[in-house]
């Protein structure tokens, strides 16, 4: 590929991380599941996605804005 690694892709559906997610000072654990992992060179990417309730945050205004559960897409970038 003219000197530059080729891009490798996967899926990651059968790939899930754990993790905390702090809002307004509450602190709850939370499951992402992965979509995507690319590598290209020395650099990843890696997008998934999570379902939260806003409720378990103490975020109880606004119900006619949204929703109680909201999805929540990440796309993390890292250098090695």
């Amino acid at each position: 590929m003219h000197g530059r690694e080729a891009c490798r892709r996967r899926s990651g559906a059968d790939a899930t991380l754990y993790g905390e997610l702090t809002v307004c000072g509450v602190t709850q654990p939370i499951a992402v599941t992965l979509g995507t992992v690319d590598h290209e060179g020395k650099r990843m990417t890696a997008s998934g996605t999570t379902t939260i309730d806003r409720y378990v945050f103490g975020i109880t205004k606004a119900k006619g804005m949204t929703g109680r559960h909201l999805k929540i897409t990440l796309k993390v970038v890292a250098h090695r």
